[in-house]
């Protein structure tokens, strides 16, 4: 075994290389979107208690399910200018909140096919500021890091070094 493992599954292993490019970071590479899990399709949350900073741990699906609909959905934050039901506005960055403003503008024009397509772009977009809540012992427990580097982001398994 090397000096550096990782935790797949919530196993200890060996390190397999796996590294998924996030594309473009546009300021912050720490709100760049996370991709779901590749073992096992899970959200990853920050887990740094203990351990690498930018560590991230697979919890699974969110209690309550995943958000769908960003218009009924009250963990979904709302830009100013698209109160909805009475949900209070949450302040997202001047960039952000002006492509959700145009999301919802073309929601409230489009086709009932087209709305759906919408919807996975406003949460995709807005997820770095969706309160959700998990289990604790939720997801496969796989852990990983995101690594940026010249304006592009990657999530790679995280590896943690375990001496000889």
């Amino acid at each position: 075994m090397s000096e550096h493992t990782c935790i797949i599954r919530g196993e200890t292993a060996e390190d397999d290389g796996l590294e998924i490019d996030m594309g473009p970071t546009h300021g912050d590479w720490a709100t760049v979107p996370l991709p779901r899990c590749p073992d096992c399709g899970g959200d990853l949350i920050w887990w740094e208690a203990g351990y690498v900073p930018g560590t991230r741990r697979c919890v699974g699906a969110p209690v309550g399910g995943r958000p769908a609909n960003p218009m009924l959905d009250a963990r979904v934050p709302l830009p100013d200018g698209c109160e909805y039901r009475g949900r209070p506005n949450v302040r997202l960055p001047a960039d952000v909140a002006d492509q959700a403003r145009a999301l919802f503008a073309r929601r409230n024009t489009c086709t009932d096919q087209e709305v759906y397509a919408i919807d996975e772009q406003i949460l995709a977009l807005l997820r770095p500021w969706i309160r959700l809540e998990y289990a604790q012992a939720g997801g496969c427990g796989s852990m990983f890091s995101v690594q940026s580097h010249a304006g592009q982001c990657s999530l790679r398994r995280e590896r943690f070094y375990a001496g000889r």
